[in-house]
């Protein structure tokens, strides 16, 4: 509503309003207010981002408004005086109402407005940010609800009063928690809790209470917690977190886990390293722990009491430190092995060593160790022990010096039992006394018929006078205390006789009594006599044993040791020593004496043995001489008739005259054999050489052998073996078909009519092999009377005898070569109806399948195959018929060949011409083969030539020694043509080219087999 001013008579002004104005005006100063407001409390949001520019805002805002409704409300108001006031205009007017006023009362009214205004909105803020807290503890614990109820540890949530809100299973069943509903437990109240120490704890110091004091987390707090249900003590780890989402202590989460378990594990582990700890301790060992990254050494206070240091102090604190006190001749070892082993080159770290203490003790300790590797297969820790093993290295080497000296005792025991000569036993005896005990002197005194005495012998250590040489040979520098009957010797004159008063008188004095020995560590502790230590001074003597020597039960001499410079204290193994010597000596003293009577005959017995040994190195020359003689000729005349049969060409009558001497040569070869083995046999050379062979091919090779001569006889020749007999064996293969020849032989050659079996059998006795051979014929039978002598040597009997053939050799080798095998040739015989011979030798089974015997192949050799390499032989020997023969074969078959009649000229044509392979005869005249073959070998390019030695030797040891120079192999002569090809092929690889025919009959096959014998 509005209104015009009325002005009054008396000049005053009333206002006139405008109604509408003036509402308009204060909505505006309200709705200003209400939005100033708004953007005030929304700048008190924390997500709000830019507050000053909307600060700025509501204040510019809050300026427009006032000022809009200040402009507003007096345009509203008009004033006019209030003498111009009509009286009966219906308008009640304030006379004390001005214009200030009324500005003043609009503003008050609206300054209430909006103070009622901003404490209602002020509340409402407080009231819905309450509740939105409360919403939010409330989900909170709702979720924390939720949650705990699964989770396997004890979960509380407590106010900040510490009273129990939630809970879940698990902590009711660890706590024995019985919370009543709508009541609220104080956590630790009423319970039974123990520190870790088990002393008790109060509630202000449990870890909740302790966490809402001082506003910090509790973290890993171990209690005792006694069960009252089962009055046993649990272990809980508990965890206090606080929750505090105003700013102040709202919740409490406590988590709580049973480690009884661990708490028991720890016990035990600290038990286990309490008892560990004990036992080291007992153990006498100390531990070490090695930290390889850092270097640090760990030694625990038992370890260093070992290494002498104390206990409280550090004896080194890395490796290189360690070491310094390591013995210096076992550091660089010790440090070799510990390489070794964090290198994984050896399974374990086990040393023993020498370390040195304080007071400069050498100590032995044996360390063990482990490492510890990473992912990356590096060591990285290392622990282990050390004992000290001194007292065991001292036994060891008490033990060892006990060994070493008893082994001395039995070496000079040994050596006095080599000689009866007395000089000879006591000399060398005395220096090895010396040697063992390490003194200064060793003498051997013996007394004379009325007890004076003399040095047998002496000896003594370098640098000091010797007794029985020397100033004290001189009667005047020695004579002392003649007439002082406690004296121990008088006089020592150049004749080594000692005048002693005392041992003369007395008969030898103490020992003559029974008194084992006599024992002075330091003689001017003994309180001796002035003479007898002047006399000791002469004898530069400090120190001393002196044991009796007895033959049988008289007083012999005596057996002394001294120790010159130092006193010395004798220890009971050196005593026992002396005395066993000296017992030893006696024996060797008794024993001289007792074949002092028969020494010449025993020189005689000797001189007699040496004309033996002469005549049996005669022989033994004499045979080796002739056998190198007969073999030599023998040698030439086989290989050239072997060489012409292999002519084409040759006519049938020429063919039989070259086998008839191939059988005679072959006959005399025997024989020759026969008796150089015989002679190995009688001298015992003869030994086992044992091979892998087939039996079958065995058995069958024979058979083979002796099938032609048994179809000239018409006899049926019979090989019986069982089926299932072993067939691949190991035995002297050579020697067995020497014995099974010989008895075939016989058998065929003595029988007429009928059969002649061979029977092989096999028997298991005690886990061994046994193979049984019987050779049965049906002939003449041998007289009971000429089974006695059958198998000696050169014995016949009287069928044989009326043969006319064999040496009488045969049976009496193959007798010598079954015994050798371990049985003996039995035989069974009737006359005129047969014998059996048989015999049983243990074989070996054999995995190994043998190869089979090439001679018979290469005997029809007839050139070398095409397309091969030039070979180059060079042919030595001294002989021409024999060098000859070897240029003749080897040149017709294609070999490129030369010859040399010496070793001089062999070492000239092998630089020059430098051949592929030699045949060296090992006796030649100018330089022979054995030394051609050394110089060969010595000169670069000499291990390359093949050399196969020829001899003429029968005899196998001369086969070491020639294998000893340096040859490949050898030939013995005569030898066959096959043989040497064989050995070509071997050596240097050659083809043949091979005949279809051979060139030989059966017959010759045979005596080449059967006269070999």
């Amino acid at each position: 509503m509005s209104g015009a001013g009325v002005t009054t008579g008396g000049g005053s002004v009333y206002p006139d309003y405008d109604a509408r104005l003036v509402v308009f005006s204060v909505a505006i100063a309200i709705d200003v207010a209400l939005i100033s407001l708004w953007l005030a409390f929304r700048l008190l949001d924390d997500s709000v981002v830019a507050k000053t520019p909307q600060k700025v805002i509501s204040a510019m805002i809050m300026g427009l408004g006032v000022s809009g409704m200040h402009y507003l409300g007096r345009s509203a108001t008009k004033f006019v005086p209030r003498l111009n006031l009509p009286i009966d205009s219906g308008l009640t007017v304030n006379p004390h109402l001005s214009p200030s006023g009324l500005a003043i009362a609009v503003g008050l009214g609206t300054v209430i407005c909006l103070f009622f205004i901003v404490l209602t909105k002020l509340w409402d803020h407080k009231l819905v940010n309450q509740l939105a807290r409360e919403k939010v503890l409330k989900d909170s614990e709702q979720q924390f609800r939720t949650l705990i109820q699964q989770m396997q540890v004890g979960m509380l949530l407590l106010n900040a009063k510490a009273e129990i809100l939630v809970f879940n299973q698990a902590a009711l069943d660890l706590l024995r928690l019985d919370i009543e509903p709508d009541s609220l437990q104080v956590f630790g109240e009423g319970w039974h809790l123990v520190m870790e120490d088990g002393s008790p704890i109060s509630l202000s110091d449990l870890p909740v209470q302790r966490a809402i004091a001082t506003g910090e987390a509790v973290h890993h707090l171990v209690l005792g917690f006694d069960d009252p249900t089962t009055q046993q003590r649990r272990w809980l780890l508990v965890n206090a977190t606080l929750h505090e989402p105003g700013g102040e202590v709202m919740r409490v989460i406590c988590t709580i886990s049973d480690i009884t378990n661990q708490k028991q594990a720890e016990e035990a582990l600290r038990r286990s390293q309490e008892r560990f700890t004990l036992a080291v301790e007992g153990a006498n060992d100390g531990i070490w722990d090695w930290d390889i990254s850092t270097d640090e050494v760990y030694l625990s206070p038992r370890g260093k009491i070992m290494f002498g240091c104390q206990p409280d102090l550090d004896c080194f604190s890395n490796l290189d430190s360690a070491l310094k006190i390591v013995h210096p001749d076992d550091r660089l070892w010790v440090k070799e092995m510990l390489n070794s082993y964090l290198a994984k080159e050896i399974p374990a770290f086990d040393v023993e060593y020498r370390t040195e203490l304080d007071h400069g003790e050498w100590r032995w300790i044996r360390s063990r160790g482990v490492a510890l590797w990473d992912e990356h297969n590096q060591p990285y820790r290392m622990v282990g022990f050390h004992t000290d093993i001194t007292d065991r290295k001292m036994a060891e080497q008490a033990l060892r010096e006990g060994a070493e000296q008893e082994r001395s005792i039995l070496q000079m025991v040994q050596q006095m039992r080599k000689t009866l000569e007395l000089e000879q036993i006591f000399s060398a005896t005395t220096g090895e006394l010396r040697q063992v005990l390490n003194c200064d002197r060793v003498l051997v005194y013996r007394f004379r018929e009325d007890w004076s005495g003399e040095f047998m012998a002496e000896s003594v250590a370098e640098g000091w006078v010797q007794l029985t040489a020397g100033p004290l040979r001189d009667s005047k520098a020695t004579r002392i205390a003649i007439e002082q009957e406690k004296c121990a010797f008088q006089e020592i004159n150049y004749r080594h006789v000692i005048s002693d008063t005392y041992l003369q008188q007395n008969q030898g004095g103490i020992y003559g009594k029974g008194v084992s020995y006599r024992c002075v560590n330091d003689i001017y502790e003994m309180g001796f006599d002035a003479c007898y230590l002047e006399l000791l001074k002469q004898f530069q003597a400090r120190a001393y044993i002196i044991t009796p020597i007895f033959s049988g039960y008289q007083l012999w001499g005596l057996l002394a040791v001294y120790q010159n410079y130092h006193p010395r204290i004798w220890t009971t193994a050196e005593i026992r020593t002396v005395t066993q010597i000296g017992s030893q000596l006696g024996v060797a003293v008794q024993q001289a004496e007792l074949l002092a009577k028969t020494q010449e005959q025993a020189r005689q017995l000797q001189q007699a043995k040496e004309i033996a040994d002469a005549a049996n190195r005669s022989k033994s020359e004499f045979l080796a001489n002739m056998s190198h003689e007969l073999r030599t000729p023998l040698n030439a005349i086989l290989g050239f008739a072997q060489l012409m049969s292999t002519n084409q060409n040759l006519a049938p009558e020429n063919r039989q005259h070259i086998e008839i001497i191939n059988r005679s040569g072959e006959h005399l070869l025997g024989l020759i054999n026969d008796i150089l083995e015989m002679s190995r046999i009688e001298a015992g050379r003869a030994t086992l050489q044992v091979n892998g062979f087939d039996l079958y091919e065995f058995l069958q090779g024979l058979e083979d052998l002796f099938k032609l001569r048994a179809t000239s006889k018409n006899l049926h020749l019979i090989f019986e073996r069982p089926k299932g007999l072993i067939r691949h064996i190991k035995a002297d293969e050579k020697k067995l078909r020497q014995v099974l020849i010989n008895l075939l032989g016989n058998a065929i050659k003595f029988t007429d009519e009928g059969s002649v079996t061979v029977r092989v059998s096999h028997q298991n006795r005690d886990a061994s092999d046994l193979l049984q051979f019987e050779v049965e014929d049906t002939g003449l039978g041998i007289a009971p009377e000429d089974c006695e002598g059958l198998f000696e040597a050169f014995a016949q009997t009287e069928t044989g005898l009326n043969a006319s053939e064999g040496s009488g050799l045969g049976l009496a080798i193959a007798q010598q070569f079954v015994k050798l095998m371990g049985d003996e040739i039995t035989v069974r015989s009737c006359l005129n109806r047969g014998s059996t011979f048989s015999f049983t030798i243990p074989v070996q089974r054999s995995e190994d399948k043998p190869n089979q015997a090439i001679a018979s192949i290469m005997d029809r050799v007839i050139g070398l195959a095409p397309k091969q390499a030039l070979y180059r032989i060079l042919v030595v020997e001294d002989r021409e018929s024999n060098r000859l023969l070897l240029v003749e074969l080897l040149s017709v078959l294609g070999f490129s060949v030369r010859a040399a009649n010496n070793g001089s000229e062999a070492i000239a044509i092998w630089q020059e011409w430098n051949p592929d392979l030699i045949l060296m005869d090992m006796r030649m005249p100018v330089v022979n083969g054995y030394e051609a073959t050394r110089q060969i070998r010595s000169q670069p390019g000499g291990r390359d030539t093949v050399i196969i030695a020829l001899t003429a030797s029968a005899f196998e040891e001369q086969r070491q020694d020639i294998m000893k120079v340096g040859c490949n192999d050898l030939l013995r002569k005569p030898f066959q043509r096959g043989e040497l090809l064989s050995k070509l092929s071997q050596y240097l690889g050659v083809e043949y080219i091979y005949n279809t025919q051979p060139e030989m009959s059966s017959n010759w096959n045979y005596s080449q087999e059967t006269d070999n014998i």
